[in-house]
C-alpha cells in the first residue's frame, strides 16, 4: 500500500497506535569517551546528539477529553409557523450547568402518489446540560419529559420543540472531544518498528531477559505507506461546535484534490512489487507518484 486512509471515528485504532509519534533531538552527556565513542572535550566530558521518540507527545495527541456535559439532539415536526420561528435560527446559552439550546429550521421534499412533491418542514435542535440524571433515565418518554422540564423556564419555543419531538428519536451522547488534531503519518515503517521494539523490550523485561536490538531495521525499504486521518479519526471536535461533519467533508475533498494532483499518465512510475506466486521483486506500474503524494 502507498496510502492508508483512516476514517474509523473517534476511537480509531490506527490513530491510537501510530499517530503522534514524534522524534526529538536529545543530547547525551558522558564523562567517558568510550561510552559513546564521541570526541573528548575539556575535562573528559563528551556529548552526542541523537533522535529519540517522545512518548509523552504520543499520549497527549491521542487524549480524549470529557467536556462534562450531555448532548440531546432531535428533529421537531413543528412547522416554522407552528414553532413561531419566523425563519430565524437561534442559539441560547444559560448561566451555569452547561446549558445551551439551538434550533434551525429545515425543509425537505416528499413525493406522494398522485399529489406530486410536498414540502415538509421541521426544526433541527440540540440541547446540552451537565445534569447526568436526565441521560441516565432509560425510558425515552420520561427522559424527554425531564429534559423539557429542565428547559421549561427558557424562552419559547424551546420546551415545545423538545416535547413535540418523538421521544425514541431524540439522540443522547456524552460531550467528548480530542484535545488535539493529528497530522498525516509519513514515516509509518519507522513507527511500526519503534512500536515493535517497545513491545519486545516490555516482554523481555517481564521474562527477566536482556533485550537485544535487531540488526536489520524494518524500514530499510523506505518510509512505508502514508497514513492519513479524516473525519473524527483526525479530530473529534466539541459537539456544540457543530463542525465535525463539515471538517470531515473538507478533509475528503482535500484528499480527492491531492490524489488528482498526483495521478495520471504524467505521474506514472515503476515501483518494485513482490510477485504473488514466486515472491520475486518485479516492477509494477503506478498511475500516481508516491513521492509526489507524500510532498502534497
Amino acid at each position: 500500500y502507498h496510502l492508508i486512509v483512516s476514517a474509523e471515528g473517534m476511537s480509531s485504532k490506527l490513530r491510537s497506535e501510530y499517530a503522534g509519534h514524534n522524534l526529538r533531538s536529545v543530547t547525551e552527556v558522558s564523562t567517558g569517551v568510550s561510552a559513546l565513542g564521541g570526541k573528548e572535550s575539556e575535562g573528559g566530558v563528551t556529548s552526542e546528539q541523537r533522535e529519540a521518540w517522545d512518548e509523552r507527545t504520543q499520549a497527549k495527541v491521542n487524549a480524549i477529553e470529557d467536556r462534562r456535559y450531555t448532548v440531546f439532539r432531535g428533529n421537531s415536526p413543528l412547522t416554522d409557523d407552528e414553532a413561531g420561528m419566523d425563519g430565524i435560527s437561534f442559539q441560547t446559552w444559560g448561566v451555569g450547568r452547561s446549558m445551551r439550546f439551538a434550533a434551525v429550521g429545515m425543509s425537505s421534499s416528499s413525493s406522494s402518489e398522485g399529489s406530486g412533491s410536498k414540502k415538509i418542514e421541521h426544526q433541527v435542535w440540540f440541547a446540552t446540560t451537565n445534569d447526568r440524571s436526565i441521560a441516565s433515565v432509560q425510558d425515552p418518554d420520561e427522559r424527554r419529559k425531564l429534559l423539557a422540564d429542565h428547559f421549561r423556564s427558557w424562552h419559547d419555543p424551546v420546551s415545545r420543540l423538545i416535547e413535540s419531538t418523538p421521544s425514541k428519536d431524540i439522540l443522547v451522547e456524552r460531550g467528548v472531544a480530542h484535545q488535539h488534531s493529528t497530522r498525516p503519518v509519513l514515516n509509518l515503517a519507522s513507527i511500526i518498528e519503534h512500536v515493535r521494539r517497545v513491545e519486545e523490550r516490555s516482554l523481555a523485561k517481564e521474562k527477566g531477559q536482556a533485550y537485544r536490538e535487531p540488526s536489520t531495521p524494518l524500514n530499510q525499504g523506505g518510509p512505508g505507506p502514508i497514513l492519513l486521518f479524516v473525519g473524527d479519526a483526525s479530530m473529534t471536535v466539541d459537539p456544540v461546535l457543530a463542525q465535525g461533519f463539515t471538517i470531515g467533508m473538507e478533509a475528503a475533498a482535500d484528499l480527492a484534490q491531492t490524489l488528482q494532483n498526483c495521478s495520471g499518465p504524467d505521474f506514472a512510475v515503476d515501483v518494485p512489487c513482490a510477485d504473488s506466486t514466486s515472491g520475486d521483486k518485479k516492477l509494477h506500474a503506478l498511475l500516481f507518484d508516491p513521492d509526489k503524494l507524500r510532498e502534497e
